[in-house]
């Protein structure tokens, strides 16, 4: 079962204050919020979460990019921090296309769950 636990490891609160990092299945999402605020937690996560899985059903930035409005410069520089802060590569990228990882399948199905939640 996929889940979503708060957990304290900062990273990057200067940011937003809020951490995502993977879980040691490689699938849960553990997100640490220094704000102490729980509420707003899922109001940064979300995007995040709905920026990769729109990657994720297009296989190609510039398309997600365009279906969520915003610069496709934007969207592969969040993908590319997200991926760092996981820790591990989401996506294999094909020039200009891009296929999911083993582990960017399963944290998707993670997302999807999570984003149905919200």
């Amino acid at each position: 079962m996929h889940g979503i636990a708060i957990i304290d490891a900062p990273q990057h609160e200067a940011r937003s204050g809020v951490t995502v990092s993977p879980g040691r299945n490689g699938t849960d999402i553990y997100v640490t919020d220094e704000r102490d605020d729980r509420q707003d937690w899922a109001g940064v996560l979300a995007p995040r979460l709905a920026q990769f899985a729109a990657v994720a059903r297009h296989e190609h930035v510039t398309r997600a990019a365009a279906e969520l409005g915003v610069p496709q410069s934007s969207l592969s520089r969040a993908v590319v921090r997200l991926e760092e802060d996981l820790g591990v590569a989401l996506f294999a990228r094909h020039g200009r296309t891009v296929s999911l990882t083993p582990a960017g399948r399963d944290f998707l199905a993670s997302v999807e769950g999570a984003l149905e939640g919200v």
